[in-house]
Parts: structure tokens; C-alpha cells; sequence
């Protein structure tokens, strides 16, 4: 019994470790690396024709003011 309660809580022991230094070295990675530009090509990019409908009883009065 013994021996299976230390066997767990050395693999949990080893996967919090593990997840640890994962985080660290995203940490660490986004630190010392230079940053990208996810917006670079978003003048060029192709966008979709919006509509903006607006809800409005009596609308030439109500908008207009």
C-alpha cells in the first residue's frame, strides 16, 4: 500500500515538474524573443462586406438626432 501511494505521488510530483518547466520556458522564450507582428498584412488582407442594421422605431427623427 505504501509503495503505491509513493508511486503516485512521485508521478504527480513529476508531472507538475514537467508542466513547470514548460511554463518556465515559455516564459523565457517570449522574454528573449523578439516579437512577432500578427498584424503585418492586415491592410492587404481580403475583408468581407459588413451591414450594421440598426433596430429603430421612427427612424429618420430618432438617427438623425
Amino acid at each position: 500500500m505504501v509503495l503505491i501511494i509513493s508511486c503516485v505521488l512521485y508521478a504527480i510530483i513529476a508531472v507538475i515538474s514537467i508542466y513547470a518547466f514548460r511554463h518556465y520556458a515559455f516564459t523565457w522564450i517570449r522574454l528573449f524573443r523578439a516579437p512577432r507582428d500578427p498584424y503585418r498584412d492586415i491592410d492587404s488582407a481580403h475583408w468581407p462586406t459588413v451591414t450594421v442594421q440598426i433596430a429603430a422605431h421612427n427612424e429618420e427623427g430618432v438617427i438623425r438626432h
